[in-house]
């Protein structure tokens, strides 16, 4: 099992047990004030900037599902080595890498906050990993079929307590209806690759929370997605919480900025997969 927005065990790049236990803390306290009635605004609302776009759920952005592009997220995230993968990154350096088609990936942590800096291309969606999982054939050899894989996924994203984007400082809301399983798909690790794996192409399904916001306007932007997982009132190996600011300078046209290295990206290979590939779990 891997996590995209909460990469656990397995992975070089960890924050220190104290930094997540504290954002644990703060995480649940968010929780609390939520539910005590701070307002939420949905999606396609206008902000002071102007109108925050996010596709709907059941739309099809760029021709792909919601679920097709979480496996599309898989494959970019896993299809780099450690030295240059966006996920063990806590500057924002190597967040042009791989980034190819007309959606740019962000990506999460392994854990406690991070604040990168990226310059994207006005012409971009964006596609953000609130909180979600990979289960998949060559961290957990034990998963033999998709209905397993599923399962396995479904069972981790289960316990997801909390979860948080705004955009430009504005509080995307509805987030449960924005929950999505992925269709089967291949994950390929390559050497040197950030599970801590043998080199192998491997069957996967991911489970989990994510946003493909519309593109933005040249400018300055503020993306900051946080998430909590497991039980805020103990302290084990399932807690998990992530707090992630993406300051964006968004460039009219193309980006000039060339990613460091493409190795291995994958386009999406779908294998039979059953009808819960685009559905919204609630």
């Amino acid at each position: 099992m891997q996590h995209g927005s909460e990469l656990k065990a397995g992975l070089s790049y960890k924050l220190q047990k104290a930094t997540t236990i504290f954002a644990i803390t703060l995480f649940a306290i968010a929780i609390i004030n939520s539910v005590s009635g701070i307002p939420f605004v949905h999606a396609q609302q206008a902000s002071a900037g102007g109108i925050l776009g996010v596709f709907p759920p059941d739309s099809k952005p760029y021709g792909l599902t919601y679920g097709e592009w979480t496996a599309k997220w898989w494959q970019w995230a896993f299809s780099m080595p450690e030295a240059i993968n966006p996920m063990i990154d806590d500057t924002g350096r190597n967040c042009v890498n791989n980034q190819t088609g007309p959606v740019w990936l962000l990506a999460g942590t392994g854990g406690g906050a991070v604040s990168r800096e990226c310059t994207i291309p006005s012409d971009k969606g964006i596609l953000v990993p609130i909180i979600n999982v990979a289960c998949d054939s060559a961290t957990e050899p034990t998963l033999d079929t998709e209905a397993e894989l599923r399962a396995c996924a479904k069972a981790d994203q289960d316990t997801v307590i909390g979860k948080e984007i705004t955009v430009d400082g504005l509080n995307v809301g509805n987030l449960d209806s924005y929950r999505f399983q992925s269709p089967l798909f291949n994950l390929t690790f390559p050497e040197n690759n950030i599970a801590g794996v043998a080199p192998q192409t491997a069957k996967a399904v991911s489970d989990g929370f994510w946003i493909l916001l519309e593109p933005l306007s040249p400018g300055m932007h503020e993306i900051h997605f946080k998430a909590l997982l497991g039980d805020p009132t103990a302290t084990g190996t399932m807690n998990f919480a992530l707090d992630v600011t993406y300051l964006l300078t968004v460039v009219a046209g193309q980006t000039g900025v060339a990613p460091t290295q493409n190795v291995n990206n994958q386009s999406i290979t779908l294998q039979g997969s059953s009808a819960v590939e685009n559905s919204t779990l609630k």
